[in-house]
């Protein structure tokens, strides 16, 4: 039960990082739709390297790209940014990669697609700590297991072992010839029945 609970806890605690990572993505998102558009269409490349900049203070964010599609009056061009130990992989990479969440968010002003933004996160760090949190889980379940344990054998050891031991070394002393051997007859459960025999 108690191996089952621990198990539970670890599963639980996967599921809530990993939607804080999804939750994080989602914000990226919805920040990269709202705060995109005027600087894709007046071709603001700075305010695009800032918001780049911004996205990459969270450490899971390992590559970001914007791109422009281009119409007839915005011409068409793309920035990338990648973390410098990922920087030998493209955008597949990411994309097939379990170790990786991607996002593409198209970047639209009045109905009319300007680019898109995308990113690939990290699960890397979900795993790090579900790694330290189920070391963590499995030491407090040993602990209680332990604990469990010793008041078991404390317990069992006074009400049973102890008065089992005593009646047989009065019975020893009886196979010997101590007929005038004390014996306790005064507990009421299966022991106490046995010295009375």
């Amino acid at each position: 039960i108690i191996i089952g609970f621990a198990v539970i806890l670890g599963v639980e605690h996967y599921h809530s990082l990993e939607r804080q990572l999804h939750e994080r993505i989602a914000v990226i998102s919805r920040l990269a739709e709202k705060s995109l558009p005027a600087p894709m269409w007046n071709v603001d490349d700075q305010m695009l390297q800032d918001f780049i900049a911004a996205i990459f203070t969270d450490h899971s964010v390992v590559y970001v790209e914007y791109q422009v599609t281009g119409n007839a009056s915005i011409p068409s061009w793309k920035r990338i940014k990648i973390r410098p130990e990922f920087a030998a992989h493209a955008w597949e990479f990411f994309e097939h990669d379990s170790q990786f969440i991607t996002q593409r968010v198209p970047i639209a002003m009045q109905h009319t697609e300007l680019g898109f933004l995308r990113f690939a996160v990290s699960t890397s760090e979900i795993r790090t700590n579900q790694q330290r949190r189920m070391a963590i889980i499995a030491m407090e379940t040993l602990l209680v297991i332990f604990a469990i344990s010793l008041t078991a054998f404390l317990i069992t050891s006074r009400t049973i072992l102890r008065p089992l031991a005593a009646l047989q070394a009065s019975a020893d002393q009886m196979t010997q010839g101590q007929l005038d051997e004390q014996i306790d007859l005064s507990r009421p459960d299966e022991l106490g029945r046995l010295a009375q025999s």
